[in-house]
């Protein structure tokens, strides 16, 4: 078939129009792409592409845990009357705050409404003290019924001794190595004098670091609690 100069003029201008489009010598498109089609793609493909912005720091969440998080026994202490687990949580907050520590913290308590199992953030790790004294690598090793060190740091890094009731060292808990509640008792939620709870203790790194001897405790004693960053 003859091609005239008139009939070739659409599919040059088309041709034109395209771009770089390579012609097969019997007049079909050839293979091959311009380089255009490549730089024309939409902002964050390729290299730093959408698929980029799925990782990183942030993308875990706002909520998730801190890679490292830290674990410590107040060098306050108090009567089983700290206003519940929101009273105790403040306690540790503003612990945390006196000691210039980063994040936020809970109380490990357990009472009837929650418990360290039930409250806290599981993720994160390791676990380590004020003076960068490692405890546990994650929640597992935690609440596995030992930990590599006692907690024995307060918030500005000093050594506590806890309290003196019946072995020494004492600190409220009423929970359980696992993070659960212990018994029943948690002097009526954390809010009264007139009741008894629980204790753990600094001076221990098996399971005595949270559940020790010392069960039967008047909640009008004066203990530390230890906080954990979430």
């Amino acid at each position: 078939m003859m091609w005239s100069r008139a009939g070739l003029a659409p599919l040059l201008l088309a041709a034109c129009a395209c771009g770089d489009v390579r012609v097969a010598s019997d007049g079909s498109p050839g293979g091959g792409s311009s380089p255009d089609a490549a730089e024309g793609a939409p902002d964050g493909g390729g290299d730093g592409g959408d698929e980029d912005a799925s990782v990183g720091p942030d993308a875990a969440g706002p909520d998730a845990p801190p890679a490292d998080r830290i674990v410590f026994v107040t060098s306050q202490v108090f009567t089983g009357a700290m206003g519940g687990l929101a009273g105790a949580d403040a306690a540790c907050q503003a612990a945390a705050a006196a000691g210039s520590l980063p994040g936020s913290y809970l109380a490990w308590l357990s009472d009837a409404t929650g418990s360290p199992a039930s409250r806290m953030n599981q993720g994160g790790g390791p676990f380590h003290l004020t003076d960068g004294t490692a405890i546990a690598a994650d929640w597992a090793d935690l609440t596995d019924g030992s930990i590599a060190t006692p907690i024995d740091r307060d918030e500005l890094g000093r050594p506590s001794e806890g309290t003196f009731i019946c072995q020494g060292g004492e600190v409220w808990t009423n929970t359980t190595a696992a993070g659960a509640a212990r018994g029943a008792d948690a002097c009526t939620d954390w809010t009264s004098i007139q009741d008894t709870s629980s204790a753990g203790n600094v001076k221990f790194a098996d399971a005595s670091w949270t559940e020790s001897e010392c069960s039967v405790i008047t909640c009008e004693s004066g203990l530390p609690i230890y906080c954990v960053q979430q």
